[in-house]
């Protein structure tokens, strides 16, 4: 199954992205799992039609979208819902967010997160994490300013309950980074204002959203 969903993806990527793109992704994944000593890449399929299965972004689009977002690292949160094994959460410390949590319904998967901020090569002085095995839909969000992101975690009916409770419980000019944005409109509210796509040729790597602050 797993090996289905990555050939089409493959093929996928290859028509949107273009054939340079496309070949730098099975480069840069080794090489950074290597650069930051972790083990974040494989599949985890999912047989939920509402939570989707892992697969971590990948290095070439996440190092994209962490430089759009970098100047925001001193005075924000960084986020990760459904962070999976930790990858954008240690490629969020590398890029000098020093406050980032992560939260995930898999155990499993939490574990390895665990393990691999535990286990990275580059830790920086001062970094706290935090992770939690909680559903997206039942956490309580803090109100302070936050970067959130989400890789295409679930459908669009939980990211609506999701985004509901974010702007209900938080209400900051957060940053939301959207990746494989499946269901970007989730985010044609009034709550959101587009300041960012991100895009390699024709594929969309991420959206990025501004919260507005609504009297």
């Amino acid at each position: 199954m797993s090996f289905l969903i990555l050939f089409r993806y493959f093929i996928h990527s290859l028509r949107s992205r273009g054939f340079l793109a496309t070949l730098s992704i099975p480069i840069f994944e080794p090489y950074y799992e290597y650069y930051f000593g972790i083990h974040s890449s494989g599949m985890k399929v999912s047989k939920s039609k509402d939570y989707f299965h892992y697969q971590g972004a990948t290095y070439f689009a996440l190092l994209k979208v962490m430089r759009e977002i970098k100047k925001y690292a001193n005075s924000y949160t960084f986020m990760d819902i459904g962070c999976g094994k930790g990858r954008a959460m240690i490629v969020a410390e590398y890029f000098g967010f020093k406050k980032i949590s992560g939260i995930e319904l898999d155990k499993d998967l939490l574990k390895m997160a665990n393990r691999n901020i535990v286990v990275r090569k580059r830790p920086i002085t001062g970094t706290e994490f935090k992770l939690q095995h909680i559903n997206a839909l039942e956490m309580q969000y803090l109100n302070e300013p936050t970067v959130f992101f989400l890789f295409n975690p679930f459908s669009r009916e939980v990211l609506d309950g999701v985004l509901k409770k974010i702007c209900e419980q938080n209400k900051q000019r957060n940053i939301f980074i959207y990746m494989n944005p499946t269901a970007r409109e989730a985010f044609h509210t009034s709550h959101f204002k587009l300041i960012k796509e991100i895009r390699t040729r024709n594929y969309t790597e991420a959206i990025v959203f501004e919260q507005l602050i609504l009297e």
